[in-house]
């Protein structure tokens, strides 16, 4: 019959809820026992990352201890299989207790390999007395004699297996107190003496060298993800929803010229072979990037004949001055008499050698008299500005019902408006206007111990081996 001893030792630890992964690690090399079993509450710290877990089977594996990690957290369980550690549903009652010290003797039959175990605690060995050698050598040992014939009970017949032998108790002599205490004393006393006043003393301070490292992550929030994703640097979102409504007074920053409009006479010269009809509608006269209108339509402007040798302008045939007046009030549309002015036409086009003006007399009677008013430039100002507004109140709302780990970037989040009201339209003169909105505000947040541990864990897996 073959005989098989083993001795079994489990340790279980009851962590707190923001232990830290080196504290854990601690508690694990001062573990004695052979195997390891971490209670982890939920939501602890220790689940924060991935890379904490690894550590601690790495540490587990290093002592050849068998760790197993308990918790009714599902986001922890994920962490813990993905570190290789198993994970257990609960803790068994013999394992949450203190085990004792005390060994079990496990027998397996011999011939088939699978036999029945057989589970006995032995009883501990007997106190050794020190009062006299005589007393020792005449006093019977009766649990040592129990123990043997339990073990002989367990093991099977005398025939059929070796005798197991207890070991004789040790005896130790006893010695008086002036031979052993006071010889130590009066050694650490001299110790002291020795590093206090006559040896030299240095204070040593041990510091790691460092070096800073430089990575650059572009990281992806995902509110479909669970857990975050170091291989493909994604980090789980939550998704928020709200409904807001904002408004403001914000000051017009438009100018419009409302003074009087110059106005006066051109002669108008058409050098081509037809008469023509210019609507004033449809044609603008121009000079110096100035454009000017007619007050009416102009008809029958015949062709402008030449006579003489020298070709000179037969006014006979030019029609009467025909009134103009500047699109535009101010003084910078008066102009002196002379002005040549181009002539725009939808019909005849732009042939400024064949038809043109010129005024005899001075444009004049323009005045500038400038006043605010409301500009497209100003209303989009104002809704950029009660966006960002929105966003605030958003962030302000998720500090208020999330914790302070929860982030909120300045583009993470989408307005989409469902009324808006501006008291003021476009070009209206105005020194203010308000604008008022209601929105839906749909936002992706995230943690930021998820960004930080996601970059520890991205760094430690690209260091080098010696780092």
């Amino acid at each position: 019959t073959k005989k098989l001893y083993n001795q079994t030792m489990t340790k279980t630890l009851y962590l707190e809820y923001d232990e830290e992964v080196l504290s854990v690690l601690q508690k694990i090399r001062n573990s004695a026992e052979a195997e390891v079993v971490l209670v982890v509450p939920k939501d602890a710290r220790l689940f924060r990352n991935l890379t904490g877990l690894r550590l601690l089977k790495q540490e587990a594996e290093k002592y050849q201890k068998i760790l197993s990690i308990a918790t009714a957290d599902e986001r922890g369980r994920m962490l813990v299989k993905r570190a290789g550690i198993p994970v257990l549903s609960a803790v068994s009652q013999s394992a949450a207790q203190p085990l004792e010290q005390s060994a079990s003797l496990r027998l397996r039959r011999g011939a088939s390999g699978m036999g029945d175990v057989l589970v006995r605690p032995v009883k501990p060995l007997p106190k050794v007395s020190t009062k006299s050698s005589e007393a020792q050598t005449s006093a019977p040992v009766e649990p040592v004699q129990s123990s043997v014939s339990e073990l002989a009970e367990l093991i099977g017949p005398k025939e059929e297996s070796p005798k197991i032998k207890l070991p004789e108790p040790v005896k130790i002599p006893h010695l008086p107190f002036r031979y052993t205490v006071l010889p130590a004393l009066i050694f650490l006393a001299v110790l002291f003496v020795l590093a206090v006043f006559i040896l030299p003393k240095a204070t040593v301070k041990v510091v790691p060298r460092t070096e800073p490292i430089t990575r650059d992550l572009e990281m992806q929030v995902d509110a479909s993800a669970g857990v975050p994703d170091v291989q493909n640097l994604t980090i789980p979102g939550k998704r928020l929803t709200q409904e807001v409504a904002q408004s403001g007074i914000y000051p017009t920053t438009g100018v419009k010229n409302v003074g009087e409009k110059a106005s006066g006479f051109v002669t108008l010269y058409n050098f081509s072979k037809n008469s023509l009809i210019l609507k004033s509608a449809t044609t603008r006269l121009e000079v110096n990037g100035k454009s000017y209108r007619f007050l009416q339509d102009v008809g029958s402007i015949r062709p402008t004949a030449r006579i003489g040798t020298d070709l000179e302008i037969d006014k006979s045939s030019l029609i009467d001055p025909v009134p103009v007046v500047a699109e535009g009030a101010g003084g910078d549309y008066n102009l002196p008499a002379g002005a040549h002015f181009e002539i725009y036409n939808e019909v005849f086009g732009h042939q400024p050698d064949v038809l043109y003006a010129v005024n005899a007399n001075p444009i004049a009677g323009g005045t500038n008299k400038e006043v605010k008013i409301v500009s497209a430039a100003d209303i989009e100002s104002a809704r950029a500005d009660l966006k960002s507004k929105i966003g605030e109140q958003v962030r302000k709302s998720l500090s208020a019902t999330a914790s302070a780990d929860v982030k909120l970037l300045d583009n993470a989040f989408t307005v989409s408006v469902k009324e808006e009201k501006v008291s003021r339209q476009v070009n209206e003169e105005a020194e203010s206007f308000e604008l008022s909105q209601k929105a839906e505000v749909t936002a992706l947040a995230f943690s930021e111990p998820d960004v930080r541990d996601l970059i520890v864990e991205r760094i430690v897996r690209l260091l080098p081996e010696n780092k």
